[in-house]
């Protein structure tokens, strides 16, 4: 009995959607596993990550501590939107928040927290044009103009990382390595540490979701490994 052949291009002309979302995803598990860097930077990519002189550490190009928000905005080249968030606790951050960047062909979301104390960003909050709660007792606050400038000259203090799709752990392990420490959070998320070089890893166990990369100065990394920034929190 003779087998009928499948006609590729047959087959994207009938379902041009499904397969442009699978070629668009084969294409970006191909620059996890195989990135053509003698093309692009090494920079480009989440897994070269850099110890600097001073103990800080210097990822996709910018330098925890050092680089400024608008270091960042000018790396990515994108729009990005920008919030404070107080938890239920008191606690307030500002975060910037790119919903879709692209460096070295891997599509990505990524948060900017800024580096500021409480009681200037306790300052901006009182000076907030609009205050929308969210979560269970949070709150996000958009700033003002004049506060949105500020943020944007403080100095990095961490970096979320999130690919926009789901990477296999065996993908992260060839990657980033074996983490020095794997700690399961309620059943739901692995953190794979890596404190050399002030990372961590968030591999969802469910296989659903896809991981979150965060990075800080290695000196912080046990202050910050448990939590997500509020804008990935709130995001869809």
């Amino acid at each position: 009995m003779s087998r009928s052949r499948v006609n590729p291009v047959a087959l994207i002309t009938r379902y041009p959607i499904a397969s442009a979302l699978l070629l668009s995803a084969l294409a970006i598990l191909a620059a996890f596993l195989y990135p053509v860097e003698v093309e692009r930077s090494p920079q480009d990519y989440p897994w070269n990550i850099d110890r600097t002189a001073h103990g800080s550490i210097r990822v996709l190009d910018l330098t925890i501590g050092e680089s400024t928000v608008v270091d960042a905005r000018r790396r990515v080249d994108k729009e990005a939107d920008i919030s404070l968030f107080v938890t239920p606790s008191g606690a307030i951050s500002a975060e910037v928040f790119f919903q879709r960047i692209d460096l070295g062909g891997l599509g990505a979301r990524l948060v900017v927290v800024a580096d500021l104390p409480q009681e200037e960003l306790q300052a901006m909050f009182e000076r907030g044009l609009r205050i929308t709660p969210i979560g269970e007792g949070g709150h996000r606050v958009t700033p003002h103009p004049e506060d949105v400038a500020r943020i944007g000259r403080a100095p990095i203090a961490s970096l979320a990382y999130l690919p926009t799709m789901n990477v296999d752990r065996e993908v992260l392990r060839h990657r980033f390595g074996e983490p020095d420490e794997v700690i399961v959070e309620a059943q739901e998320a692995e953190l794979w540490l890596y404190p050399e070089r002030g990372t961590t890893l968030v591999v969802h166990r469910d296989g659903r979701r896809g991981p979150v990369f965060q990075y800080t100065h290695p000196e912080r990394l046990l202050a910050h490994f448990d939590r997500l920034p509020q804008s990935l929190e709130s995001s869809p």
